[in-house]
């Protein structure tokens, strides 16, 4: 294994794909341990559905870029954009603004 100095964006791409399949996967359990301040076990689904939509946001830019890599600056932008008009629930909420952060 390799460690990496720097990202690329397709390397962020594939993070946040990553993230969201861990997400999908252990949502369940996310989703019994959310007891505060409301026990609605909703935030493993709420932190997933926010993530479905980052990734809604970033298909189209790997696709303006086919046999290239896109810009940092426009993977950044679908991150930031689909979390914050895709986030549900408080815990999505939170999700996006780390998110958002992270890509700043």
């Amino acid at each position: 294994m390799t460690t990496k100095r720097y990202l690329t964006p397709s390397d962020l791409i594939e993070v946040i794909s990553s993230f969201h399949e861990l997400l999908r996967t252990h949502e369940e359990i996310i989703n019994r341990l959310n007891v505060y301040p409301v026990p609605d076990g909703d935030t493993g689904t709420n932190m997933s559905l926010t993530l479905e939509s980052v990734i809604g946001e970033l298909v189209p830019v790997g696709k303006l870029h086919v046999g290239s890599e896109p810009s940092m600056e426009s993977v950044c932008q679908a991150v930031a954009r689909g979390s914050l008009m895709g986030a549900r629930g408080n815990s999505g909420v939170i999700l996006s603004q780390l998110l958002r952060g992270f890509t700043s």
